[in-house]
């Protein structure tokens, strides 16, 4: 069927695919190790297609060099070809959440079993098979391709991250090479085209899917740090630095379209008191206690940030001092009823509020600086309630 000097050149072309997918596994150790459990499963099940990959590689070298019996080498080869698309499968299940294991899927298990057998079987008692063989092989790749592709859309059914894109790229590549491959061997019946096609479609794929999974980590890591760098570790609000990049926008925005916007200054009254007395575990309690409360009470469209300490800021787009005053009303009621459980005693706790209309001609600091008089004022005057800019300008 080849010549000694094709024999040469898809052996070596193979032990090359080998060393790519090698390397492609062994570049796992290098990813920073996932602190989910399910990412670390996901991570196995990745680097498990290119063992797979491997591995069906290893079986062709030894069966090239007679140093495995066909039988055992056709069984074994077309069974890890069609396995390898299901540990891609699995990763991306795991990616998002706990799933299934391979193991424990017996359609998979069955595919995969099947398919080799069947193969196999054809191969032995059929006569100059290998067209049929192949017929019965690329279907199969081709519908384990497909469930693991199923899976990256149904898992991201909204939007796909750039590694979401990168493997949707390359699953669609494989659908089309496994097309062209069919076609190529019905069409030509010339196997040295058709295996060099098949290596060279490999290739491809391993560094697509390569790209797709690093990217696909990358991206989560990039997307953990920057929520880590907008966000308070202590409440999950948004910290100081993004409030202010974000109000700036807003504020802008609001400017251009004139709808009318409000800024709330607010914090805890007597914090220092709760910490001194009941410690800081406590001090800690009250304001996620307090910072929930404000998710709760508020909408969706509001900014709410904690600013440092016991201070909290809130910027509300759209709205008038009328309905802003009514909105602290509720957060102020619903603090009050908040009640903090310590060994065998109860905090209850108290809130004061500033508000002020946004003033598009001035700057968020200047704006922040008028909520926080306002806030000021409303200590003075017995904390527990809400002042607005105009009413101590009035007084």
């Amino acid at each position: 069927m080849f010549s000694e000097d094709q024999i040469i050149s898809i052996m070596t072309y193979m032990i090359m695919l080998l060393l790519i997918s090698m390397i492609a596994a062994s570049l796992f150790l290098y990813l920073p190790k996932p602190s989910k459990s399910n990412d670390i499963t996901c991570l196995k099940y990745f680097c498990g297609y290119f063992l797979a990959s491997s591995l069906s590689y290893v079986v062709f070298i030894l069966s090239g060099a007679e140093l495995l019996p066909l039988t055992m080498a056709t069984f074994l080869n077309n069974g890890l070809g069609i396995a390898a698309p299901y540990f891609l499968y699995a990763g991306i299940n795991w990616h998002n959440k706990t799933s299934k294991h391979l193991y424990k899927n017996p359609l998979i298990l069955f595919h995969i079993i099947g398919a080799s057998t069947l193969i196999t079987l054809t191969s032995v008692y059929i006569e100059d098979s290998l067209i049929l063989v192949e017929l019965i092989f690329f279907p199969n790749l081709f519908i384990a391709f497909y469930v693991a592709y199923r899976a990256l859309i149904n898992n991201n059914s909204n939007n796909l991250s750039p590694g979401g894109k990168i493997f949707k790229r390359t699953f669609q590549f494989s659908f089309i090479s496994i097309i062209i491959m069919l076609s190529v061997i019905i069409t030509t019946n010339n196997f040295f085209i058709y295996t060099s096609g098949i290596m060279i479609m490999q290739s491809i794929m391993t560094v697509g899917f390569l790209s797709a999974i690093y990217f696909t980590f990358l991206y989560k890591m990039i997307s953990k740090f920057r929520k880590f760098s907008m966000t308070d570790h202590l409440t999950k609000l948004y910290n100081r630095r993004y409030f202010l990049t974000q109000a700036n926008t807003i504020i802008r925005s609001a400017g251009r379209n004139k709808q009318p916007m409000s800024l709330i200054m607010c914090d805890l009254d007597y914090f220092k008191k709760i910490n001194d007395e009941y410690g800081h575990d406590s001090g800690d309690a009250a304001l996620v206690s307090f910072a929930n409360t404000l998710k709760k009470t508020l909408r969706e469209q509001d900014t709410i940030a904690r600013i440092g300490g016991e201070e909290f800021i809130i910027l509300l787009p759209n709205t008038s001092i009328e309905l802003v005053m009514q909105i602290c009303e509720r957060i102020r009621e619903n603090t009050e009823a908040l009640e903090i459980k310590v060994a065998a005693n109860t905090i209850k706790l108290t809130a004061s509020f500033g508000i002020c209309q946004i003033d598009t001609g001035l700057s968020i600091e200047s704006n922040i600086r008028l909520a926080d008089q306002t806030l000021y004022q409303a200590k003075s005057n017995g904390r527990n309630r809400v002042e607005h800019y105009d009413s101590i300008i009035t007084a």
